[in-house]
């Protein structure tokens, strides 16, 4: 199972929104706010589904950016 974090980034005036937004997405784990960004850990099922995870994130409205900070995906088989 693929794991990748993110640092979202986003105006302070989105910022409830951009978090509630987070907290409906499936396989999404939202971390504590920081002055650079907001931590998000999402759990992926497949390698493809983990590298559409930080488009999907930056499609939020409000969102400026989602950077890849890290990813695990060394238990993943490959994909056909």
């Amino acid at each position: 199972m693929p794991i990748s974090s993110y640092a979202v980034r986003c105006q302070n005036d989105d910022r409830d929104a951009v978090i509630t937004h987070l907290h409906q997405l499936p396989g999404v784990v939202v971390g504590a706010q920081t002055p650079n960004g907001i931590p998000v850990v999402v759990e992926s099922d497949t390698n493809r589904e983990a590298r559409e995870s930080g488009e999907l994130l930056e499609a939020i409205p409000g969102v400026e950016s989602a950077v890849l900070v890290y990813h695990n995906f060394e238990d993943e088989t490959e994909e056909p």
